[in-house]
Formats: C-alpha cells, sequence, structure tokens
C-alpha cells in the first residue's frame, strides 16, 4: 500500500465559479475533512426478522483549515471576506499522490477564528461547510 507525504496537497478557493483559484497553502499547517456521514433509515417492516436500514443522503460536513493569521496575505482576506457573506463558493483539494486526485467541492465558510498566545505565530481555525456532493477526478 502508497503511502504519502501530505506536503504537496493543495487546499484552493474559488469566488468566480472556478475560473481562478486562490492556493491557501502557505498559510496553512494542516487540515482535516471533509468528513462523509449518513444518516440512516429505518425501513423494518412488520415482516423483518431483525431491524432493517438504507443508508440516507450523505452529508460531507465540514473542512477545517488551521493555518496562520496575516490580515494582508491575500487567501486570508478571501477567507475572512467570505466568512462575512457567507457565500457558497468552489472549493479544491488537490492531494499529493501518484495520480494527483482532486476534491472539488461547493461550500461556505462557517467560522473564522483568528487566535493569539504568548510566544506563538498568530493562529487561524476555518470551517467550510460543505454544500452538495463531493466530485472525485
Amino acid at each position: 500500500m502508497a503511502k504519502f507525504l501530505s506536503n504537496g496537497t493543495l487546499v484552493q478557493v474559488s469566488t468566480d465559479n472556478g475560473v481562478i483559484y486562490t492556493e491557501l497553502n502557505c498559510q496553512l499547517s494542516g487540515f482535516t475533512g471533509p468528513a462523509s456521514t449518513a444518516a440512516e433509515v429505518d425501513v423494518t417492516s412488520l415482516c423483518s426478522t431483525g431491524k432493517e436500514f438504507i443508508g440516507a443522503l450523505p452529508d460531507n460536513g465540514s473542512l477545517t483549515l488551521t493555518g496562520f493569521f496575516d490580515p494582508g496575505h491575500a487567501g486570508v482576506a478571501i477567507l475572512r471576506t467570505l466568512s462575512v457573506s457567507r457565500d457558497v463558493v468552489d472549493w479544491k483539494i488537490i492531494w499529493n499522490d501518484t495520480g494527483t486526485t482532486n476534491w472539488d467541492f461547493d461550500g461556505y465558510v462557517s467560522e473564522f477564528t483568528p487566535s493569539a498566545n504568548q510566544n506563538e505565530a498568530l493562529g487561524l481555525s476555518v470551517s467550510v461547510r460543505v454544500s452538495g456532493a463531493i466530485t472525485e477526478t
């Protein structure tokens, strides 16, 4: 089984319907998600001999970005603007694997939290709520 370093994985956002993407990586120290979950629908009938379920529509959760707060950085400024507007825009994760797998999805910034702690770099945490499906190419 192949293993890959996360270095080189890209997170990008586009505010113009995918024409131009802004890379966020130089301000990021990492990210988690998006995490897909599906609710269950009970389809147990009077003839069932045990509980029966089917999966409902997936909820693709959120992408959580962690990194460095620099108000003058173009990517940070875009994230801040999106946190106020709540516009649903295009996002892309380009995984650092041999085939350069891409995940494309729509989402809005649901949380933008800068932080400051003594003797540390200014921090930033951003949550992007995924809206709809994630397309893998």
